[in-house]
């Protein structure tokens, strides 16, 4: 879904995360972004947001920046 050409079949299995799967975790971060938008969901709080669609705490600084980019941080 993410574009990549790479017919190979990668699974996650802990860490380090591949550049393959940091493409696949951004691109569904903003899926579920925009699909709580849409759906007219407001989060007042990037953390609310993480928990409430399972997102894990290895990207909070994305989810931060997700919601800095689209002006929707409120402290």
């Amino acid at each position: 879904m993410n574009g990549d050409t790479n017919n190979d079949i990668e699974y996650y299995c802990g860490s380090p995360i591949t550049s393959v799967e940091r493409k696949a975790d951004l691109y569904s971060l903003n899926l579920i972004y925009k699909y709580a938008s849409s759906q007219f969901e407001t989060f007042d709080e990037p953390g609310i947001f993480m928990e409430q669609f399972g997102i894990p705490y290895r990207m909070k600084g994305d989810v931060y920046r997700l919601f800095k980019e689209n002006d929707d941080l409120v402290f």
